[in-house]
């Protein structure tokens, strides 16, 4: 668990990678708080009135916290393929969110029903098969509440046909975040 001063720093953080960007000039996200040097996955999220304007981020800790956290923030503000890249002048108005994922767990199931059954609202979930994959932050919840309907729209993510099922058991993990958003 991260506490106050950690995630304000890596907001901050985020932040200051993004206007970086935007303005070649080197943003300082003050002293770095104890406590961060630790690998981490994460993902950054960014919203503008409301609206996803960015998201990206990793399921596995390859790299210390803060460096995943300034590569997301990047990714997401300037390479997620769903958006054009945010532009300055619209850059105050976009809200950051960063979520830290626990370790994934495997879900082990016999059938669609089965796994259907074994999923939590809680945590995020995420499918791979064929090297196929597709995740959902559990933040997703909040807008698809069915279990069905979250497994159907995460397999159409993952390109995957929604009787897959019938044919196959993809693999399925899921992770708990913390999240924190300025």
């Amino acid at each position: 668990m991260l506490n106050g001063t950690q995630k304000r720093y890596l907001l901050k953080l985020a932040r200051g990678s993004i206007e970086s960007e935007l303005s070649d000039r080197n943003k300082s996200s003050g002293n770095q708080p104890e406590g961060l040097d630790f690998k981490a996955a994460t993902f950054v999220t960014l919203t503008k009135n409301n609206e996803l304007r960015g998201c990206i981020g990793c399921l596995e800790p390859f790299e210390n916290i803060v460096e995943n956290v300034k590569h997301n923030a990047r990714a997401a503000a300037f390479s997620d393929f769903r958006f054009p890249p945010v532009i300055e002048n619209e850059f105050e108005n976009i809200r950051i969110e960063i979520s830290v994922l626990s370790p994934t767990s495997e879900i082990e199931y016999s059938d669609e029903q089965d796994l259907i059954a074994k999923i939590n609202k809680e945590e995020g979930l995420t499918i791979e098969f064929n090297n196929k994959s597709a995740t959902y932050l559990p933040q997703v919840w909040q807008e698809i509440k069915d279990k069905a309907l979250f497994l159907e729209s995460l397999l159409r993510k993952a390109s995957l046909p929604e009787n897959i099922f019938e044919k196959e058991l993809p693999k399925v993990m899921s992770y708990k975040v913390e999240s924190f958003e300025e």
